[in-house]
């Protein structure tokens, strides 16, 4: 390409411009002088009319090239942005607070205003709130307009069906909404996988939540924090504190970082056994980590006490707490309360209930 930028520059770029005086016909031998002129005329004239040729060819290519990036702009393959329903963001917002009746009424307002390739991202939006606040049938209502209106459901459209029956609880019906996405041969990855260890987590199957974690890894599947904590939590649900501190050892064993969660989450497991000592050393382990308790620590501790019977334990958990500058909640001077009152000291629990209304 230099060579031809450089000829370009020396000589006339098309042979249209060549004077018809310079190419002369060939003569007989008489002049051999004459005969070599005259190829070298013909030489330079092929030089010209290539190097023409590859700066039209180029030229032509550019324009090519320019005409297929303005054209991919048009493209309804790759949407523009203003494309987008203009109420989306505040459905989103809705979706994300839990609010399944604002973002209802956002959906009707805006849906026959869509275009019908972003009418999924609608439905999927008020399935998502739906899951946010724990209802699944209304998810199911949802999903089942969505059929209706000839909407192809994606896998982000069962996550959120799944989800939905996890946070309540329902560790069957979560189950099966992954099991249809999985038929659907949509894209199996650690998101759908950790719905399904937080549905045996909340419906208390410590046991089949610890089997997901199997089945992660054989499926080359990484299970993270948020997988551990799940089924340290499934354990405390069920008071199995040796379980619970068991996986809490496989995620240090992991490289994973614990967070204030997954302390969190032994140290209920010991307050559901009534080992408050426990929980206070795990508190402390928490601590040299640099990992600070946090209230639901606090109440978990509080807890771990009035399990046993202990109120002068719970009463220092509250002070240790407003020293800490962590405020207590209604759940941990209700603990305290409780444990006075069922040890029939009626006056210390009335001062605790007014200390809480202060």
């Amino acid at each position: 390409s230099e060579t031809h930028a450089m000829l370009g520059s020396a000589i006339v770029p098309t042979c249209a411009h060549i004077p018809s005086s310079t190419i002369q016909p060939l003569r007989s031998a008489s002049g051999s002088a004459r005969v070599s002129g005259a190829k070298t005329k013909i030489v330079a004239t092929l030089a010209v009319t290539f190097v023409a040729h590859i700066r039209i060819h180029r030229r032509v290519r550019r324009k090519i090239a320019q005409t297929d990036v303005f054209l991919g702009t048009l493209s309804p393959a790759v949407p523009a942005r203003q494309d987008l329903p203009s109420g989306l963001t505040k459905l989103n917002d809705a979706a994300a607070r839990g609010d399944v009746r604002a973002a209802e009424d956002i959906f009707y307002r805006i849906e026959p205003h869509t275009q019908s390739r972003h009418k999924r991202v609608l439905y999927n939006t008020v399935i998502k709130a739906c899951a946010k606040a724990g209802e699944p049938l209304k998810a199911e209502h949802w999903y089942e307009k969505e059929l209706l209106a000839g909407v192809v459901p994606n896998k982000q459209t069962f996550g959120k069906l799944a989800e939905a029956a996890a946070k309540a609880g329902d560790h069957a019906k979560a189950r099966a909404w992954i099991d249809m996405r999985n038929e659907r041969q949509l894209e199996v990855n650690e998101i759908p996988m950790n719905i399904l260890v937080d549905a045996a987590s909340k419906s208390g199957a410590w046991f089949q939540a610890a089997a997901y974690i199997d089945e992660m890894l054989d499926n080359h599947l990484q299970p993270d924090l948020i997988s551990y904590n799940s089924v340290i939590d499934a354990c405390a649900r069920e008071g199995e504190l040796e379980m619970a501190e068991a996986w809490f050892e496989q995620v240090r064993a992991n490289s994973i970082v614990p967070s204030v969660a997954t302390y969190n989450a032994v140290v209920n497991a010991c307050a559901e056994n009534a080992e408050p000592e426990r929980a206070v050393e795990w508190v402390r382990r928490a601590r040299q980590n640099e990992v600070l308790p946090d209230i639901v620590t606090y109440g978990a501790l509080i807890n771990a006490y009035a399990q046993q019977g202990n109120a002068i334990g719970a009463e220092q958990i509250i002070s240790d707490m407003i020293a800490a500058g962590v405020t207590p909640n209604l759940f941990c001077y209700s603990a305290v309360i409780d444990v006075y009152a069922e040890c029939g000291q009626e006056i210390q629990a009335e001062n605790w209930f007014r200390a809480m209304r202060e």
